[in-house]
């Protein structure tokens, strides 16, 4: 009997979790493109008045776009 390798463990542990999973397939792909999405998205928002100063926008302009 041959041992489990550390790939071997993971994969069958993968496969036992996905009999019973009930998020699968596209739907687990779309929630995980779902969540990097969102992070990525947020990132521009700390610099985003520096963009608009740079612009030459002033202050009550910034609070209008925000």
């Amino acid at each position: 009997m041959k041992a489990l390798g550390r790939k071997d463990e993971i994969w069958s542990i993968w496969e036992k979790s996905n009999e019973k999973s009930l998020v699968t397939g596209n739907y687990r792909i779309l929630i995980i493109s779902w969540i990097i999405m969102d992070l990525v998205m947020e990132m521009p928002s700390p610099n985003f008045q520096y963009y608009v100063q740079a612009l030459g926008g002033t202050g009550i302009e910034l609070g209008l776009l925000d």
